[in-house]
């Protein structure tokens, strides 16, 4: 079906410019030229290269491709390359509507299966706007969206990078040192609450006992935690009100430690300190009353007794408060003592010298 417009004969889908073919035929075959008009020698050509390739060909001049392909939609277009008979890269159309629907693709069949690599061409919603995919097995692996952003795993990618690995997988490896020890990122779940979503970890070879950061969602959309590892063990957690936690998940202030700690130095701001006790108005208890008190609870007045530590632990500053006040009481009761201790023997020597 050939048809002629112009200077432009059209066989199908294959283009050849004109002025490529008078170049070869005034410079490769003078001898033939002097024996056949020029344009019947061009149909002859363009035969032959249409019979040789068995596609459909049309030459022009003009701003359009050397070689085109028009096969139609949902059907192989061309044979790229070849390992053998049986290996082939192949070129298809495939749909032009609806919008994002996959229009051309490049493939890779192995006799006659098709489930192996492939690159999908998409259209947009308009004439741009396209986007790739990229297959395995036949199946879509990978994607660059119209926006640039790459999911794997994922068909609508929100960030330049999503991998969409599932629950309960290896979602990357983000360095090695060498080929057995890693810096993996895991997906785990969301469906549970306060149940740890996703995990940052040390693998060394196939053992992932090493340390790790694992991210836990919370009660609801926020509220979420960070736990920290060593040994594939949790040591330590910052909870969703930002307390932390260092060998417990109990959490009974902005510190909580269960276990031994040591420290050069540890200063606490703005106590609240005993000098009251020096105050002309404050009430000194009688040191028979002290003794009766002792007597029935068996430990000093104001001072928790060894049964409340042992439930409800010890606030360093408040008994560092009380114990200062025992202190100072007990300076009281001297000074007292010791006044009386000298009224005493000012009253001794004027019984002597009386004597």
């Amino acid at each position: 079906m050939a048809e002629s417009k112009g200077n432009v004969l059209t066989h199908g889908l294959a283009v050849c410019s004109v002025a490529v073919l008078d170049k070869l035929l005034y410079n490769k075959y003078d001898k033939m030229k002097k024996n056949m008009e020029k344009q019947n020698l061009k149909k002859v050509l363009m035969a032959f290269i249409s019979a040789c390739s068995f596609m459909p060909i049309y030459a022009q001049t003009g701003n359009f491709s050397f070689l085109q392909v028009s096969n139609g939609a949902q059907s192989d277009a061309a044979v790229l390359a070849t390992g053998n008979e049986n290996n082939k890269l192949i070129v298809r159309s495939e749909l032009t509507y609806p919008n994002f629907c996959e229009s051309f693709r490049l493939l890779h069949q192995f006799e006659s299966n098709r489930n192996n690599g492939y690159i999908g061409f998409h259209r947009g919603e308009s004439t741009n706007g396209g986007f790739l995919t990229f297959g395995s097995n036949g199946v879509e692996r990978m994607r660059i969206d119209r926006y640039g952003n790459v999911g794997i795993g994922t068909t609508s990618p929100l960030a330049k990078l999503q991998i969409n690995s599932g629950d309960n997988t290896d979602a990357a490896i983000l360095a090695t040192t060498t080929a057995g020890t890693k810096l993996m990122v895991k997906s785990l779940t969301e469906n549970v609450s306060d149940g740890a979503s996703f995990k940052l970890f040390h693998r060394f070879w196939s053992d992932d006992r090493n340390g790790y950061i694992s991210f836990h969602r919370g009660g609801d959309t926020y509220g979420g935690f960070l736990e920290f590892g060593s040994n594939g063990l949790e040591r330590m957690r910052i909870d969703g009100s930002g307390d932390v936690q260092i060998g417990t998940t109990n959490t009974t202030g902005n510190l909580t430690v269960n276990g031994i700690i040591n420290a050069k130095e540890v200063t606490v701001k703005d106590p609240v300190w005993a000098d009251f006790v020096f105050d002309k108005d404050y009430k000194l208890r009688d040191l028979k009353e002290v003794d009766q008190y002792i007597q029935e609870n068996g430990h000093l007045p104001d001072i928790p007794s060894s049964a409340e530590v042992k439930e409800n632990g010890v606030n360093l500053v408040e008994v560092q408060a009380k114990l200062l006040q025992k202190v100072e009481e007990m300076t009281l009761y001297i000074l007292k003592q010791q006044k009386e201790i000298e009224e005493l023997k000012v009253l001794v020597k004027q019984t002597s010298k009386q004597k």
